[in-house]
């Protein structure tokens, strides 16, 4: 969202492991437009909000080990493991999907 606001490169790419709707729109029409409309504006205010409590998020499941890790993970998505294929939960946490299979092995 910051490269998006500044205009500058984008730092990570996304992957959707899922069914997703997305809004695709031009950085200069997109700020026109909120100029223009204030529901837009609050729209747009809205979702940099949830992305802020993404990334608070994210940082608190990505603390502790790999295991401690994965189970806040599993506890904050329990159907996680049926939605999005092993190697990307693994990545997610930074470890190979082999390690991912030996915890999860342990959670049983």
């Amino acid at each position: 969202m910051h490269g998006y606001m500044y205009d500058f490169p984008a730092t990570e790419n996304r992957e959707a492991c899922g069914p997703v709707r997305m809004l695709v729109i031009n950085r200069d029409d997109l700020n026109r437009f909120m100029a223009a409309n204030a529901e837009v504006y609050k729209w747009f205010l809205g979702r940099l909000m949830i992305q802020l409590y993404c990334f608070e998020n994210k940082n608190k499941i990505l603390r502790g080990s790999a295991e401690e890790q994965y189970r806040a993970i599993v506890e904050h998505r329990p159907d996680i493991d049926n939605k999005v294929p092993l190697k990307h939960i693994a990545s997610y946490i930074g470890i190979t999907p082999l390690h991912l299979s030996r915890i999860r092995g342990r959670k049983k």
